[in-house]
């Protein structure tokens, strides 16, 4: 015989027992009421619906109805208690503080006009949570209850331009977003490499051309056949300065260019 078969004997034996004494005097509180809902109860916990369930024990628990059965129903009361999973909502601006005027519905019902300050008590399972606020879109959070999960924090995050921050389902990674663009860091790095490489060849071709005028000119040559390796070792020292400088600018873009904001995760691990 099953715990709920024998439940529902020993009920048959407590309203039989007072049923005298229920002839004799009208009770406050029907005993086949307590013993259905306590039957209901059962059924609704064997099913992972501990709110309801908890709501059924607690109407069996009551001290109208029969001790034995108020006995059970008051166990099973603490029992649905600890397996509730609990979470703690807010909602904030982008600046981190606390606005109003939230309302919050969880699995598509409403459930409050105002973020609840209290931890809210849900079943053990997947829930959407729904959070609406005037002027801003929504914001919805998607998050998985074990039994007995307790303070599991669930977090909306409203711009103060009235976007909402859409925060992904939990464990799902965001989608990756580009920060700024890097074609013009590399194109400025890229005429600075060019830079340098035309500095190291003016200047092998300005060493290269004293090399042939101490080669003809043994005796010294005049200050004109200098003047051609002087002018590439110039056109090497600005090229040298065009190409510093590019590197560097190029550097400075990449370091400085735009990061792409980072979607806003805060809830409690498992």
């Amino acid at each position: 015989m099953g715990p709920r078969s024998s439940f529902a004997l020993a009920a048959f034996l407590v309203v039989l027992g007072t049923t005298g004494a229920a002839s004799a005097q009208q009770p406050s509180v029907d005993k086949k009421v307590c013993i259905a809902a306590a039957e209901r109860g059962q059924e609704l916990r064997d099913t992972n619906k501990m709110r309801d369930a908890r709501s059924q024990f607690a109407l069996c628990a009551r001290k109208e109805c029969p001790a034995a059965v108020a006995a059970e129903c008051s166990k099973w009361v603490a029992e649905a208690d600890a397996a509730l999973a609990t979470v703690k909502l807010d909602a904030t601006d982008g600046q981190g503080k606390a606005v109003t005027g939230v309302k919050v519905i969880i699995d598509g019902a409403p459930w409050s006009d105002e973020v609840p300050v209290a931890p809210v008590s849900l079943d053990p399972g997947s829930h959407e949570i729904r959070f609406e606020r005037a002027g801003s879109q929504p914001v919805v959070r998607t998050v998985s209850l074990a039994m007995g999960d307790r303070d599991r924090a669930v977090s909306a995050v409203f711009k103060t331009d009235g976007a909402a921050v859409i925060v992904p389902k939990e464990g799902e990674r965001p989608e990756p977003r580009s920060g700024g663009s890097l074609a013009g860091p590399l194109i400025v790095g890229g005429v600075g490499v060019v830079a340098l490489g035309a500095a190291t060849a003016f200047w092998l071709m300005g060493n290269a051309d004293l090399d042939d005028a101490k080669a003809r000119c043994q005796n010294g040559c005049p200050d004109s056949d200098a003047d051609s390796a002087k002018q590439k070792h110039l056109i090497g020292d600005i090229a040298l300065g065009v190409g510093i400088v590019a590197i560097a600018a190029a550097a400075y873009m990449i370091l400085t260019r735009e990061k792409a904001p980072q979607p806003v995760l805060r809830f409690s691990a498992f």
